[in-house]
């Protein structure tokens, strides 16, 4: 089966009943998910692309939050975010070789 399984995914798209689908099979398979939130300082439910978050009942929607564990001042808000998690100025792989290492901000850091 899928034990030991996770979901994390970062998406800049509408809503559509595709992703719904896919979001509601997840969570009845007893697969967590989780989805970054978004970076443009917005309440998800006032943003143009607040998927997949709107289907928080099935997932753990990701915001950001700086060094001082206070909201990054990029990540979207409001009641459909679960949790924040560290978000800016994360090191990260870079594509200069195995030892490249980048600084990255954003929710699909956090998430």
């Amino acid at each position: 089966g899928f034990r030991g399984s996770v979901i994390n995914v970062s998406l800049g798209t509408q809503n559509t009943r595709t992703l719904e689908m896919a979001i509601e099979s997840a969570y009845n398979y007893g697969i967590p998910m989780a989805a970054a939130a978004g970076n443009d300082n917005v309440d998800v439910k006032k943003s143009k692309y607040p998927a997949p978050c709107m289907y928080s009942d099935y997932l753990v929607c990701v915001g950001a939050s700086d060094i001082n564990y206070e909201k990054a001042w990029f990540s979207k808000y409001g009641s459909l975010v679960t949790m924040i998690a560290p978000g800016k100025d994360i090191s990260a792989a870079g594509s200069g070789g195995d030892s490249d290492r980048v600084k990255k901000s954003g929710t699909s850091m956090a998430s």
